[in-house]
């Protein structure tokens, strides 16, 4: 490039479009790609899209807000663990700990509607099954099945402003397992060096994202194929759903195409899923703080709670399903610290 980010790495770029921003600047671009690419040049903004593989689609886009608000509130570092499990560790937990409580668990039951009772401050939840009646209750439908929610109180959440300004980005992430670490092959000739917990990013074949993690027990090689978002997560979620068998070799097929000369082995196994993270929308002024603290209690004085990342001023992450989850508990139960 021949402007001033010609010697800057990508992540430099983003902090020098975030510098010196405030709400209400972000308030002044509708589209947070527009934002980015009116900040880094017609040049910087092409490099970025081709690097990390972003198709732009407008009707996924989002507002520059909500990057602020989320970018504010992320206090990451890199000294984090996963569970030795695996994140479903998290999942088994939570089990674990509700039956501990001597509360019951109906697995498959999708919910139909969600009605205020005739008694006061009372609700009745609805499946293909059951009928539940409650005192209190917490929403933690994620947001694509909540919006088929019926009912008194399912309406009133999905015409609320703070819920139609929400958008879903879609979401794409493969894991692979093999006998052995194969990348760790890859010399000068390949001109690539692919190190534990380092990203590798190509958009040859809309993989974009990989990253080598850690060996298994018996030294298998386990590597992130691909994390991506936009269209190329809609390409690798549509492959997803054909047959296991048409899905792998198209997976294997990109990622010998992003490693030529190199002799990438048959995987042991494949883990994948496609999902939506969630925006406010391009162009919208909603905040996603107000969001968060709607959500904790939509409806003042009843006992209703929301919860989930799509409600969360952190997008994308666990942290922010989580934070709604801690203000439900502290809204409806006055627990200030959930116990582990």
């Amino acid at each position: 490039m021949s402007t001033v980010f010609a010697n800057m790495t990508p992540s430099q770029m983003f902090a020098f479009a975030w510098r010196n921003m405030s709400k209400e600047k972000a308030l002044e671009y509708p589209s947070y790609h527009d934002f980015l690419c009116q900040r880094v040049g017609s040049e910087g903004c092409a490099f970025l899209n081709l690097i990390y593989g972003i198709k732009m689609n407008y009707n996924m886009a989002r507002s520059t807000l909500t990057r602020y608000e989320s970018n504010n509130g992320m206090k990451f570092t890199s000294e984090y663990v996963r569970p030795r499990g695996g994140l479903s560790e998290i999942v088994d937990a939570l089990a674990k700990s509700v039956k501990r409580f001597g509360a019951r668990m109906y697995a498959k039951e999708a919910v139909s509607s969600i009605n205020r009772d005739g008694e006061p401050n009372t609700f009745v939840v609805r499946t293909e099954r059951y009928v539940v009646s409650a005192k209190k209750v917490i929403v933690a439908i994620p947001f694509l099945p909540l919006k088929e929610i019926n009912g008194d109180i399912g309406f009133e959440i999905k015409n609320h402003t703070y819920f139609t300004h929400i958008i879903g980005q879609k979401c794409f992430k493969a894991v692979a397992i093999y006998k052995y670490p194969w990348w760790e092959n890859a010399t000068s000739v390949h001109n690539m060096s692919l190190k534990t917990w380092k990203r590798y990013v190509s958009t040859a074949t809309c993989l974009v994202y990989m990253m080598p993690y850690s060996r298994g027990p018996q030294g298998e090689g386990i590597i992130q194929l691909s994390y991506n978002f936009y269209d190329c997560a809609v390409k690798w979620g549509q492959l997803s759903k054909l047959p296991r068998a048409t899905f792998l070799s198209e997976l294997n097929k990109a990622v010998q195409a992003v490693f030529p000369g190199m002799v990438v082995p048959e995987p042991l196994d494949v883990k994948f899923k496609y999902w939506e993270a969630h925006y406010t929308k391009v162009g919208s002024n909603v905040s996603r703080h107000d969001t968060e603290e709607w959500a904790k209690r939509p409806f003042p004085g009843e006992q209703i709670y929301i919860v989930g990342e799509a409600f969360a001023v952190i997008v994308e992450w666990n942290e922010g399903a989580l934070q709604t989850a801690y203000k439900a508990l502290k809204e409806g139960w006055g627990i200030e610290e959930p116990e582990p």
